[in-house]
């Protein structure tokens, strides 16, 4: 879907939280790429235009915000 933005801050979250297990990893990258359809769903951005707005820091806050909320929910 949208890998290069997905590893990209996939790289972010796991600098700063650091994965026990490759599974926990793979539920994070998962719910990654879940923040990112519903930001698009919900901006209704194509993906040439999710490709414009990416790298802005403030979008990758908001995909990791929603992504980690995401992930700590499935921990529980």
């Amino acid at each position: 879907m949208h890998s290069t933005a997905c590893s990209i801050i996939i790289k972010v979250i796991t600098g700063v939280l650091h994965m026990s297990t490759l599974h926990h990893e793979s539920l994070l990258e998962t719910c990654m790429e879940q923040a990112i359809d519903d930001f698009c769903e919900s901006n209704r951005l194509t993906p040439d235009m999710f490709a414009e707005i990416e790298n802005h820091r403030g979008v990758q806050i908001a995909l990791e915000r929603s992504a980690m909320r995401m992930f700590e929910n499935l921990c529980q």
